[in-house]
């Protein structure tokens, strides 16, 4: 059944500069100077899966209309600009008895207000929108959350539906209890022995205390109160990142304003028992490709743009100080969920991982530090097939190492000596997908689907890969989107349960400073004199479906 929704004014924002149209299953926006050549973009308001969304002003979840009334709480000290047109007559299957007969502006606001979801209590979880630029129905857009540097959505508009390709709760306050759900971990991914560890690197001692979370012999993803479950503050000019140089800020400066957003965090030294202050940045981009879709590539097949994260981290402190770091974004896709259909399971994804060894998994699912050869394993080696087909009752939970050939060159240390305002480590990560890698590494990790058209070809200078199909999920807790096919409220029994995402988290390997034989290697420990680098990229490719197969 189509949202029906009533007409109820024009309204006109100096501040924004955008007309706003809201009618009966459409939401027609243009901007004010274009408006007399008659530039104007219409979106589907229909159903759950062709949700529209516009460029600054708009949130639309599931199919409600979330926000031409963000024009007026957002600006409340530009109140006095908004003003309306008459207002035009409801349909007369329209329910009557929920539109207000008060014909002013505050009387369609309180209407329009009773379909909103209550405020946010605390600026946390308040999504923070990015979008690609230079549009005014991006292809790509995502909300952020400050808490746990969470992806709360990720957004892709193509053929004028909406798909939100990460699963995870409706509400972004949800996020405190749907514990790693596309959020940042840290400040050490996985798993590592509950226990005092002593560390050593380029001389430089500490020691490690792990606490218990997962159980009394593991601590997960940086013990109890990790980096997922505290706020980030939101970077601005009057308070700029400070991991990033001066070359590398304004080569951000050269994207649109809304496509990207730079966050920071400082944890104390015993934070989790680990030791040093560590001062952790990061930053969140979308990049547009470089030529329109006709001009792309030869074949259906064309590009909506990349989502690039880069994380940074320093010690702090005159004392020099060694800590463990391996950061990740433990985000979780299913590239079917926005369907009509709201396929479920990603049993159905294709998955190219170039690894040639798993690694091996002792008591309590710790890594033990070795290796098995993929081809060992028929279960792990995934070369462009469907992650069903040999999927074990268990799901996945497994790290994959790269083959030597396949890593990156980027670094994921930089001695601060060698560090200036002219160092760019960014140029080639903010490359147009549609252009050259120059020093990218070709796509480490493929994810596909036939259904719903859609690839995602990731890379990173990270040495592997996390796969995990959401094993350990419960339907019975949590909540699934409303975009998803869910009620969107927790509680109900319609949540995600196992297999219902792919969420594949780039990090170095398992508790890697545990091992001697890794000394000179990838130790995944940070000293004062170093700079902690680590990205990961995804080039999001749309192949446009028969009208059979669409939704």
């Amino acid at each position: 059944m189509s949202m029906l929704w009533l007409v109820t004014r024009t309204f006109r924002c100096k501040l924004s500069r955008w007309t706003v149209l809201i009618c009966e299953s459409t939401v027609t926006c243009c901007r004010r100077p274009e408006r007399r050549r008659g530039f104007r973009t219409s979106l589907r308001l229909d159903r759950g899966s062709r949700v529209g969304y516009t460029k600054r002003q708009f949130r639309f979840e599931g199919g409600l209309l979330a926000p031409a009334w963000n024009l007026l709480d957002h600006h409340e000290h530009d109140r006095d600009s908004l003003s309306g047109s008459s207002s035009v007559k409801a349909p007369d299957f329209f329910r009557t008895d929920l539109v207000s007969h008060d014909k002013t502006l505050a009387g369609n606001k309180r209407y329009l207000s009773s379909l909103l979801p209550p405020p946010m209590s605390t600026s946390e979880y308040k999504p923070h929108l990015i979008t690609t630029s230079g549009l005014v129905t991006p292809a790509l857009a995502l909300e952020v959350l400050p808490h746990g540097l969470t992806i709360h959505k990720l957004l892709l508009q193509t053929d004028g539906r909406t798909h939100d390709i990460v699963i995870g709760p409706e509400k972004p306050e949800d996020h405190a209890t749907q514990k790693y759900t596309n959020s940042i971990v840290g400040r050490y991914a996985n798993r590592i022995p509950v226990g005092t560890h002593k560390i050593e690197r380029n001389g430089i001692t500490s020691e490690l205390k792990t606490l218990a979370n997962e159980n009394a012999e593991v601590s997960l993803h940086g013990g109890p109160v990790g980096f997922d479950a505290v706020p980030w503050t939101l970077l601005s000019t009057e308070n700029p990142p400070t991991l990033f140089s001066k070359a590398e800020v304004d080569r951000f400066h050269t994207l649109d304003e809304d496509s990207y957003a730079f966050f920071r965090l400082v944890s104390p030294s015993g934070d989790q028992g680990y030791p040093g202050t560590l001062i952790v940045e990061a930053v969140i981009a979308l990049v547009n490709p470089e030529r329109p879709r006709t001009e792309q590539m030869p074949g259906p097949e064309h590009c909506l743009g990349s989502v690039a994260i880069v994380y940074r981290a320093k010690l702090d402190g005159d004392t020099k100080t060694v800590t463990p770091i391996n950061l990740t974004q433990h985000w979780g896709f299913n590239l079917e969920a926005s369907l009509a259909r709201n396929a479920e399971l990603v049993k159905d994804h294709k998955l190219n991982i170039r690894a040639d060894h798993v690694a091996e998994l002792g008591h309590k699912a710790l890594g033990t530090g070795k290796f098995i050869p993929v081809s060992s394993v028929p279960t792990h080696a995934h070369t462009s097939t469907l992650i069903g087909q040999n999927m074990p009752n268990s799901g996945y939970d497994d790290y994959y190492l790269f083959n030597e050939k396949a890593k990156s060159t980027i670094p994921s240390r930089i001695p601060l000596a060698s560090f200036t305002e002219q160092t760019n480590l960014l140029e080639d990560i903010l490359r147009p997908c549609d252009t050259e890698r120059a020093d990218r590494p070709e796509p480490l990790v493929t994810l596909s689907s036939e259904k719903s058209g859609f690839t995602l070809n990731f890379d990173s200078n990270q040495h592997g890969v996390m796969l995990y199909s959401n094993a350990l999920a419960k339907p019975t807790a949590g909540a699934r989107k409303r975009i998803h096919g869910g009620s969107g409220v927790s509680g109900q029994g319609d949540a995600y349960g196992p297999g219902t995402a792919a969420f594949l988290e780039f990090h170095h390997p398992l508790a890697a400073f545990l091992y001697p034989e890794n000394k000179e290697k990838e130790d995944t420990l940070l000293t004062s004199d170093e700079l902690y680098h680590n990205y990961v990229r995804c080039d999001v490719i749309s192949r446009p479906l028969p009208p059979s197969d669409e939704d």
